[in-house]
């Protein structure tokens, strides 16, 4: 008799796996809210993956890379101010406008490039 109590208690707690999982049911860090995010919609009774829904995980190519993937306690903290918008204009986009403004791609009557980019013609 032992054998078909051990099964029956086998198959209950097989089919406890399928039910629904709860606060009651999971240990304490179970949340029902923080699971899986969906990557399509349900319409009427069917599933539909969407595209962008699905994540992509991009991974860099780290061969010979040198650096190591962490950062020493140790190591002496720096302060620097916030980057301004003023800063990261002179910094990045300056140098162009000044050189095609020497170049003289830039007129006084208008601001758009020669490249045929003027707004109205």
């Amino acid at each position: 008799m032992p054998i078909i109590k051990d099964l029956i208690r086998g198959l209950y707690r097989g089919a406890n796996r399928h039910k629904e999982m709860t606060s009651k049911r999971g240990n304490k860090h179970f949340h029902p809210s923080r699971g899986i995010q969906p990557t399509g919609l349900k319409i009427g009774m069917r599933f539909k993956n969407v595209k962008e829904m699905i994540p992509e995980i991009v991974v860099p190519n780290l061969e010979g890379f040198t650096l190591k993937p962490y950062v020493s306690h140790k190591c002496p903290d720096t302060e620097q101010p916030p980057v301004t918008a003023r800063e990261l204009f002179d910094a990045c986009i300056a140098p162009q406008v000044r050189a095609d403004f020497e170049a003289g791609k830039f007129s006084d009557a208008t601001t758009a490039t020669d490249d045929g980019q003027n707004t109205k013609s």
